[in-house]
């Protein structure tokens, strides 16, 4: 008990029936409170996001499933698709004492399970290796760089991962820490390499906020995603790409391509380098870029006007309408 006159606490012994003061000061080891640490590494619960470096470019998904660095100019219709260039965090460890890593994946459709077989983000060091000691270079960029590539996998547990392999016979590997026989009773093989397919988002410097490299830690230590030329590929912190992770509403993961949008009467149409509104006659429309910065601001005065538009997701506000979501090429 402590009385709150002085430094001293009283102490009652049940057993002898006596109650004596003793200076807090010589008794307070017995606890030791200390300030938590605030996280080293982006911390979130499974969610869309999106990835800009500090210059403007956005990490994406090419045809071939290499990550690419592009500007919004380049993320036309006709190029890629908007999932191309929105991700899912999901998590693959969340613990205090260490930085929070996450299975990074070409983005979770509306109308698909979280859990399905999908396109994982993979460091793809070890095959590099292998590759390149037979001459064959598909994860090599510039003088040795191995490429972040995109690789089909489902998660099976927290710390393995059922993936396709790349060579003719098509079979499926399980892959997890290290590597052994599974627990289950097929004790089938099981090999190493899921710490590659798993990355942190650790903060760029101890003042930064919101700004981050790009992790991933294997058994070769620590590798930072960096942006070669628009390739993203793996290396040392040094020249480490910076990066924003961006929040991703409900409504920009179903950014329209270049069909029709209609509201109450009102058509929006993206096409090369525009976008034509009809039925507006009179009305106020703002087209903003995926920035949402304004790069078009004026009063229709025909029912079938068209507005020049930079190529990329853009955003239209007609006047007393919803804004309307499309591609121009």
């Amino acid at each position: 008990m402590y009385d709150g006159t002085n430094n001293k606490k009283l102490v009652v012994s049940t057993q002898y029936k006596t109650i004596s003061g003793e200076d807090l000061d010589a008794r307070n080891d017995m606890f030791i409170v200390k300030p938590q640490a605030a996280p080293a590494s982006y911390k979130s619960l499974p969610k869309h996001v999106r990835i800009q470096a500090i210059n403007g470019d956005y990490a994406a998904v090419n045809a071939k499933n290499q990550a690419i660095a592009v500007r919004e100019g380049d993320l036309r219709a006709d190029a890629y698709d908007n999932l191309d260039f929105i991700f899912w965090l999901d998590t693959a460890h969340y613990d205090n004492a260490a930085p929070y890593t996450y299975y990074i994946t070409k983005g979770v459709k509306a109308t698909e399970e979280v859990a399905a077989s999908r396109l994982y983000m993979w460091n793809s060091v070890d095959s590099a290796a292998a590759k390149d000691a037979n001459k064959e270079l598909p994860y090599i960029y510039g003088t040795g760089a191995n490429r972040v590539m995109f690789r089909t996998a489902s998660i099976m547990a927290q710390d393995t991962l059922l993936v396709p392999t790349l060579d003719a016979a098509a079979k499926i590997d399980t892959v997890s820490v290290a590597a052994g026989k599974s627990a289950d009773g097929l004790k089938h093989d099981v090999k190493a390499g899921v710490k590659n397919f798993q990355f942190s988002f650790e903060f760029a410097s101890k003042d930064s906020e919101n700004e981050y490299n790009i992790v991933c830690q294997n058994n070769n230590g620590k590798n930072y995603v960096h942006n070669i030329n628009g390739v993203l590929a793996m290396g040392p912190k040094e020249d480490a790409v910076v990066v924003n992770v961006l929040n991703v509403s409900a409504e920009d993961e179903e950014a329209t391509g270049n069909e029709t949008i209609t509201t109450d009467g009102v058509k929006v149409i993206a096409s090369e380098g525009q976008v034509e509104i009809t039925g507006a006659a009179g009305k106020k429309v703002v087209i903003s870029n995926i920035l949402g910065q304004p790069v078009a601001n004026t009063v229709l005065t025909s029912d079938n006007a068209t507005i020049a538009a930079p190529a990329g997701v853009v955003v239209v506000a007609v006047e007393g309408e919803a804004a309307v979501k499309a591609i121009v090429k």
